[in-house]
């Protein structure tokens, strides 16, 4: 099953096992990640990123509407990656490319 924001295969979120961070999308004609999705997310341990896909300065407001979705989805700012101090989101991307590493060697 495809669902905009997760790939479910066997009952498990794909994002967790790459350890990948998903998107609330804030736009307002997207906002393809609905709250249902973030709270089954981040009871999984899946961390969460918003963002505005600003254009324009004044698209910055749209981050009110993805912080709404988010807090309906029960997020706090641990299940928030873009709340965290920037050695923290260094250290979350230092671990994802490892992982990717180390799985591209197993399969060679």
């Amino acid at each position: 099953m495809r669902v905009i924001g997760c790939k479910y295969d066997d009952g498990q979120i794909w994002f967790k096992e790459t350890k990948t961070a998903i998107e609330i999308n804030a736009q307002p004609d997207r906002l393809d990640l609905k709250d249902d999705l973030v709270k089954e997310a981040i009871g999984m341990g899946v961390i969460i990123t918003i963002s505005t896909d600003a254009h324009m300065l004044n698209q910055f407001e749209f981050m009110e509407l993805g912080v709404s979705v988010a807090r309906r989805g029960w997020c706090t700012e641990n299940s928030i990656l873009n709340t965290k101090l920037w050695e923290a989101v260094e250290a979350f991307k230092r671990n994802k490319s490892g992982k990717q590493k180390r799985k591209a060697k197993a399969i060679h």
